[in-house]
């Protein structure tokens, strides 16, 4: 075996995989056998098999070190030699991670930070750079990295943070935010100053139709759940409706809503709603999930209750949803999933999954899976119920029986495919207090019935803490599945690559899983939103959960953030009474940043603090639609879904907060200028000409060799584009060309002049223009196929001093043309996508 052998390793933490480490041997017999003896390798390298009579040592490091051992070779004769090596592993440059950081709230703890920094050698010893302010009075930052405290007057501050490792002789250090001589860059730590009164400008509310909603949490005698629907006018003002509350103390059902109660929106998604009946009166906060792009009205909105300032009260996490009262006179008819998660009387958590036929009153062949305090069992069939018909508010009762137990609840019907449950009784020693939803389930099933890319959360509790999952699952539609699983159970978190096996009954559309999986039990639903399943968790926390639908590709690809707009983000469930429940509006930007706008809403066990806005904030994202959202985090997301996972260590009872993308429309004209006006000059001093074919390729990641792939991509990205949520095209093309196009251009032309561009040549302004007509005309052709909308930019902003791009009318051939007549265009907006305002169609 070769023994003069040296191999330094490149910095851990440098984002690639590291060069392979070869070992040759010479003479002997082979095959070889290699084993590692006498130390260890560096944490996350490994040997493995090489080309012919050797072996390489590959992986990427996670630790800085010298790493002594002895491998040695044997033959297939049993002789033997060995060598003793080491591997030199170099610390990588040290870096601060962007910590979140939330204003502060007179005489209120502040949310602790606990800093991060990669590379260098730890531990880390952390300061405020010299010169910076002090901290706000009450708030401490100590050499461990840990922000916390109580700000005991509003005055803000400004600093910078400084982090030094443990290097010797010198020790490494580092800025941040990193120094900038021209523009020094300093972090403000303070009170927000943003009014915490409830504003509605329009109430932002479809007027007249109703709502329902669900909520679940704790009150100081243990669990809590509240559904019920309204209606309001369109002020706001709730005209109607009814309430059921379920506590230990008390049971309220049908509750007539008294008067007094209120909705209603601002402009960041920030809304609030208050719910009066005749003997209670009940403050929540909301954050917009779905928006009508049309008209503005909120579809559904994520909820917290927001008036427990003492830990006497209640605190609660649930949502609403918009009715449609025509179903309210179709009873339930069919095979609907459904999912019920809640507590039983000695606190341990419940849940449920499975499906159920509905028919004139009656629920027939039931099959579920039960999770009963970390005793799972299932599937249980031939299981039974009934349920009544709806009132005016589309409330009705419901019974189901499974295995043994017979579950007594309120459902109310939101369409003719969807509805919510709550128990109609606290939690006693046989039955638990319980809440959920059900979606249609059309079968026969298949394996191919799980496949494409998908995003899945789950949450359950062993006691005293919340167990959460999410993560990325890829289904090959025969019986692989793949992915990536992310945990946070106790102070317990972790990452873990699947590769399993999973299997789908035909007749109910159960799924399991074998193999390196998600530890749980799934029933696929019918939903046009994107929800493909139902998750019962196998574990001893009793978790329940959700797949959605990601994206049709295998595995998905991001070469760009998947996030972007504005997103309501509010806690999914409340799993733990101490957790720390929030209601959030956030705008995210393609670089990773939560701009002006976004501020949270947060119900800690002994105080409210509303909104607080954000000082500091990062998220990013790998390929897969993986990442942080925050620092300290894990997060999934599928665009317009996120799902995130607090994993700091000063978080003892940590929640799944859950992200809704409620503007579809928020700067998605990248989908147009990309694929239908590639060539448009667009010019700035600083960038010159830019949107030319290699950006489109760089972009989506393709090869465009001639038009076909371009006519290919144009299909493939409105298609994708409308399965994720989107509701309408949006086109900045008045921003640097005249908004006539020519619809009757040929492809023989088209695809000559295409040819010109790929060869790298420059075409002639006419016949730059005669490529992007064809290619406007593919979008329009696809856009009519699907009856979906376009909208045009045709302000005067940032035209180029062209006043004349943005005419409207330039549209007219497009308008008045019969072969387009089923596309909506949109010529005019409320808004620019700024990020202070939304598209108003």
């Amino acid at each position: 075996m070769k023994t003069d052998y040296s191999c330094i390793q490149a910095p851990v933490n440098n984002g690639v995989l590291q060069i392979p480490c070869q070992l040759n041997a010479a003479g002997g017999l082979a095959p070889f056998t290699w084993t590692v003896s006498n130390g260890l390798l560096p944490a996350g390298l490994s040997v493995a098999p090489g080309a012919l009579n050797s072996t390489v040592i590959v992986g990427r490091p996670t630790a800085a070190g010298m790493y002594s051992f002895t491998i040695t070779v044997t033959d297939s004769t049993g002789n033997t030699s060995s060598s003793a090596l080491s591997i030199n592993v170099a610390p990588s440059q040290l870096k601060v991670v962007t910590p979140t950081l939330l204003s502060t709230s007179l005489n209120q703890p502040y949310v602790p930070v606990s800093l991060q920094a990669t590379g260098g050698v730890p531990p880390y010893t952390w300061s405020l750079v010299p010169g910076s302010d002090p901290l706000p009075p009450g708030i401490v930052l100590n050499p461990d990295g840990i922000i916390y405290g109580t700000p005991t007057d509003i005055t803000g501050s400004n600093f910078a943070l400084l982090v030094q490792d443990s290097q010797t002789p010198v020790p490494a250090q580092a800025f941040f935010p990193a120094p900038v001589v021209s523009s020094p860059k300093i972090i403000h730590l303070g009170p927000s100053g943003l009014d915490p009164s409830c504003f509605s400008t329009g109430s932002h509310i479809a007027a007249g139709s109703p709502y329902a909603f669900v909520f679940s949490g704790f009150d100081a005698d243990g669990p809590v759940t509240v559904s019920g629907s309204f209606t309001s006018d369109s002020h706001g003002n709730l005209t109607s409706g009814i309430e059921d509350i379920v506590r230990k103390s008390g049971t309220q059902l049908a509750q007539p809503l008294a008067a007094g109660g209120s909705i209603g929106f601002d402009n960041s998604g920030r809304g609030c709603l208050t719910l009066n009946t005749a003997t209670t009166s009940s403050q929540f906060r909301l954050t917009t999930a779905t928006q009508d792009q049309i008209t503005g009205s909120v579809l559904s909105a994520s909820t917290i209750e927001f008036d427990d300032s003492d830990g006497n009260g209640t605190r609660a996490s649930g949502f609403i949803r918009i009715q449609d009262s025509t179903a309210f006179a179709n009873p339930l008819t069919g095979p609907y999933a459904f999912r019920l998660s809640g507590w039983k009387a000695g606190l341990d958590h419940f849940a449920m999954a499975g499906v159920a036929t509905a028919d004139t009153g009656v629920f027939s062949a039931i099959t579920a899976d039960v999770n009963d305090s970390g005793t799972a069992s299932g599937p249980l069939s031939g299981g039974n119920g009934t349920f009544s018909t709806v009132d005016a508010n589309g409330r009705g009762t419901a019974t189901i029986t499974v295995g043994t137990n017979k579950y007594h609840l309120v459902y109310y019907l939101v369409d003719a495919t969807h509805f919510v449950l709550n128990s109609d009784a606290p939690a006693s020693p046989g039955l638990p207090l319980i809440s959920g939803e059900a979606t249609a389930s059309t079968g026969p099933f298949s394996q191919s019935s799980l496949s494409n890319s998908q995003i899945y959360r789950m949450g359950g509790s062993n006691v005293g803490t919340a167990d959460l999952n999410i993560g990325v699952l890829h289904f090959d539609g025969v019986g692989g599945v793949s992915g990536t699983a992310f945990t946070r159970t106790g102070g317990t978190s972790a990452s873990t690559t699947l590769s399993g096996q999973y299997a789908v009954d035909p007749s109910t559309g159960r799924f399991s899983f074998s193999g390196t999986a998600i530890p749980a039990i799934g029933y696929l639903a019918s939903d046009s939103s994107g929800l493909t399943a139902y998750l019962l968790g196998t574990g001893t926390s009793a978790a329940s959960g959700v797949v959605e639908f990601q994206t049709s590709s295998y595995p998905p690809g991001y070469p760009f953030s998947p996030i972007n707009g504005p997103y309501g983000l509010a806690t999914s469930e409340i799993l733990d009474p101490q957790t720390w429940v929030s209601a959030a509006t956030g705008f995210a930007d393609l670089s990773g940043d939560l701009s002006g706008g976004s501020y949270l809403d947060l119900s800690t066990p002994t105080a409210l603090m509303p909104v607080l806005s954000y000082e500091l904030f990062r998220y990013t994202w790998n390929a897969d639609g993986t990442g942080t959202f925050g620092g300290n985090t894990y997060m999934v997301s599928n665009e317009n879904k996120i799902y995130s996972i607090d994993i700091s260590p000063l978080n003892a009872h940590p929640a799944l907060v859950l992200g809704s993308r409620w503007n579809s429309m928020w700067n998605v004209d990248f989908e147009i200028v990309y694929i239908a006006t590639p060539l448009s000059e667009k010019e700035t001093k600083k960038t010159g000409i830019q949107h030319r074919i290699d950006e489109t390729e760089k972009h989506f990641g393709v090869k465009l060799s001639n038009l076909a792939d371009m006519e290919a991509l144009i299909d493939r990205e409105i298609t994708n584009f409308f399965e994720r949520g989107g509701v309408g095209l949006k086109s900045t093309s008045a921003y640097f060309r005249p908004l006539h196009f020519d619809t009757k251009i040929s492809r023989k032309d088209a695809e000559a002049i295409f040819t010109e561009v790929v060869a790298r040549k420059t075409p002639t302004e006419d016949r730059r223009k005669h490529l992007e007509d064809y290619l406007m005309t593919k979008v329009f052709q696809e856009l009519n196929k699907l009856k979906k909308p376009i909208q045009f930019h045709t302000g005067n902003q940032q035209n180029w001093n062209l006043v004349r791009n943005s005419d409207p009318l330039e549209l007219n051939k497009l308008l008045y043309e019969g072969q387009f007549s089923d596309i909506k265009v949109v010529i005019t907006h409320g808004g620019y996508l700024t990020h202070k305002k939304r598209s108003r169609w």
